[in-house]
Parts: structure tokens; C-alpha cells; sequence
């Protein structure tokens, strides 16, 4: 009678430990399930803030190189002395170069970076551009006006804020992007 009751204690203890240790890897499971798809949530994650960051890097280096043509226009507009004809001529600068170019509604890299105060900045200072360069262009109503280099001047400086905001941008989104460089 003894060893029945050896035998079924030992049956029951088989069973229990047999049930826990199936608990338990199934517990293991569904937590590295959920590791796995937190994981990949956060690749998908890194992959679009990588991606918003380099798109928005790119936007800003067009937006310096067409600020830098409007800073040299601007320039060459003080240093020929109103003589458009001879500026146009040499820089071949027409109003297409002059186009702004919009920030991208599709940039999502706000979302990612914490550049707001920079977006709002580029946008203050763009208006402000934009409010200056019918007052410095060649051959219009403004040329004759004593505040003529004065404008040029503004329109130069607000120039030269605008691709330090850049800058700053490009800056900051690289330097976020560096944690991610695994080479």
C-alpha cells in the first residue's frame, strides 16, 4: 500500500511540475513575442526618424544653396550701384532663382526632432525676406530711395540668419542621427 501511494504522489508531482514548467514556457513565449514586436515597432520607428532626418538634411542644403545665390544677388546688387542691366547680365540671376523654395508639408521630421522653434524661426525670417526683396529689386520704384542700401543691408543680414537656422537644423538633426551610427 505504500508504494501505491509513492507511486501516485510521484504521478501527481509529475504532472504539477510537468503543468508548471509548461506555464512557465509558455509565459517565456508570449514575452519574447512581445519582445519581438516591440522591436520591430521600434525599427520602423528609427528607420522613418533616419529617414525624415536625411530629407530634411537634403531640403535644407537646396534651401542654403539658393540662399546663397540670393546673398550673392544682393551683394553684387550694393556693388554695382543699381546697375542692373550689367548685374543681370554677369549673374544671370532671374526671379525663377528667387523662388522660395516651401518647406515640405510632408516633412514629418518635426515629429521626430525637436526643431519647432527652428521651423518657426525659418519661417519668420523668410516672411521677413520676402517682405524686403520687392524693396531691393533691380530697376524698380525703391532703387532711387536713400534707404536703398539700408533695405539691401536687411535683406542681406535676415539672408545670413536664415542659413545660420539652417544650419543650427542640419546640426541638430546630425547630431541626433550620430547615436545611430553602428559602424
Amino acid at each position: 500500500m505504500e508504494s501505491g501511494w509513492i507511486v501516485a504522489i510521484s504521478s501527481i508531482s509529475t504532472i504539477v511540475a510537468t503543468g508548471l514548467f509548461s506555464i512557465w514556457s509558455k509565459r517565456i513565449d508570449a514575452k519574447q513575442k512581445v519582445n519581438e514586436h516591440k522591436l520591430t515597432i521600434r525599427s520602423a520607428y528609427v528607420n522613418k526618424k533616419i529617414e525624415a532626418g536625411q530629407k530634411l538634411v537634403g531640403e535644407n542644403n537646396v534651401r542654403i544653396l539658393n540662399r546663397h545665390y540670393i546673398k550673392m544677388y544682393l551683394t553684387a546688387l550694393k556693388d554695382y550701384k543699381r546697375d542692373y542691366e550689367h548685374l543681370l547680365s554677369n549673374h544671370k540671376l532671374t526671379e525663377a532663382k528667387l523662388i522660395e523654395i516651401s518647406i515640405d508639408t510632408n516633412s514629418f521630421a518635426a515629429l521626430y526632432y525637436d526643431i519647432e522653434n527652428l521651423y518657426l524661426e525659418s519661417d519668420l525670417l523668410l516672411n521677413r525676406l520676402n517682405e524686403l526683396m520687392p524693396l531691393v529689386e533691380p530697376g524698380g520704384n525703391y532703387c532711387q530711395n536713400e534707404g536703398y542700401d539700408a533695405n539691401v543691408d536687411k535683406a542681406i543680414k535676415c539672408v545670413d540668419e536664415l542659413l545660420a537656422t539652417y544650419h543650427t537644423m542640419n546640426k541638430t538633426i546630425r547630431d541626433d542621427l550620430a547615436k545611430y551610427d553602428i559602424l
